[in-house]
């Protein structure tokens, strides 16, 4: 949108009278908004609503710039005095959703999203983030099921990835190879994509392929230590022990958590072991 231009217009009627009138201050403040200048707008609209506070399309537009100025509790104030005047404004039951989310308080958020798709099934944000909410609360072949239907709805390389992540999670190693590997049709394709790829290749005994993939995602992020382990460890099923010992040095250089570290160094002393015995 034209949001640049159609603030300027907006500021200009507020300036010609003092005080400016409510629905005015409003449409600078969602104007603001849309510009990524939320604590302009946090001002906007408190002012908009100090001479009009049953405004409940407001209260729900302000609550979403609380939410992005990282004050999740202040929007689900809003949103709740939003709904209690207009309990059927779908805009403050989705923001009053993210706030939940914000606030971790998962299985409630998971439950509105349930109802907000009762409303309007075909909303793919909805089956979207109420996924986000079922792998939080690792329930996780719900949360395939709603990227399933989020992807039937409207096929995206991050809902490809999200899925292929928790397909790895379930030992559906193939379903998650496939959903990679659709995901980097369908965008570039990032560090992370490329390491999980790998790590689903490796797990499916396709070793030249996960090393390949492991490449690509060090080439991207050279710091990610689960990079380094998995192409260890698929050089070492290859057979490639300096590759691998090398591999396994580069992951203990980097920050392990201590039982990874561990487990780190028990590869590298076995890929030395089987170095030495060639």
């Amino acid at each position: 949108g034209r949001f640049a231009e159609a603030l300027a217009l907006a500021e200009r009627a507020a300036a010609q009278s003092a005080p400016p009138p409510a629905r005015v201050l409003a449409a600078v403040g969602l104007y603001q908004g849309h510009l990524e200048r939320y604590q302009e707008a946090l001002e906007s609209l408190s002012a908009a609503l100090e001479l009009d506070p049953n405004r409940a399309d407001w209260l729900s537009t302000r609550a979403n710039t609380w939410r992005m100025l990282g004050e999740p509790a202040k929007a689900l104030a809003d949103c709740d005095r939003a709904l209690a005047l207009m309990p059927g404004l779908l805009s403050a039951a989705a923001n009053r959703a993210e706030a939940l989310m914000a606030l971790e308080r998962y299985p409630e958020a998971a439950e509105l999203y349930t109802r907000l798709l009762a409303e309007d099934p075909t909303d793919v944000r909805f089956y979207t983030r109420r996924a986000e909410c079922y792998r939080r609360l690792e329930r996780f072949s719900e949360q395939v099921l709603d990227l399933d239907r989020a992807l039937e709805l409207e096929p995206s390389a991050a809902r490809y990835e999200a899925r292929g992540k928790t397909r790895l999670r379930l030992d559906d190693t193939l379903g998650a190879i496939e959903d990679f590997e659709q995901a980097l049709k369908l965008g570039p394709g990032g560090a992370g994509l490329f390491s999980n790829l790998g790590c689903a290749l490796f797990q499916a005994g396709r070793l030249p392929e996960a090393v390949g993939c492991l490449d690509a995602a060090i080439d991207l992020d050279p710091a990610a230590p689960e990079s380094y382990l998995f192409r260890g460890l698929s050089h070492a099923g290859l057979g490639h022990y300096p590759e691998a010992l090398a591999d396994y040095d580069s992951a203990l250089a980097r920050d392990l958590a201590p039982q990874q570290r561990a487990r780190v160094e028990a590869l590298r002393s076995a890929a030395a072991a089987a170095a030495a015995s060639e």
